[in-house]
């Protein structure tokens, strides 16, 4: 998770997308574990369509 997370900063960073001094994640983060194929695309559309994206 924690590189995941520095590689995802890093490249949010480099295109201009959050700022040097800004926060991205928040603290640790959850550990979900997707056994099966519709655990996997129930996770994926969360992702793509079930975030507030507007705060």
């Amino acid at each position: 998770m924690g590189t995941c997370k520095a590689w995802g900063t890093r490249r949010l960073r480099d295109a201009g997308i959050v700022a040097a001094t800004q926060a991205v994640w928040t603290r640790h983060g959850s550990t979900r574990y997707l056994w099966k194929e519709a655990d996997v695309a129930a996770a994926l559309a969360y992702v793509e369509e079930g975030q507030d994206v507007s705060r």
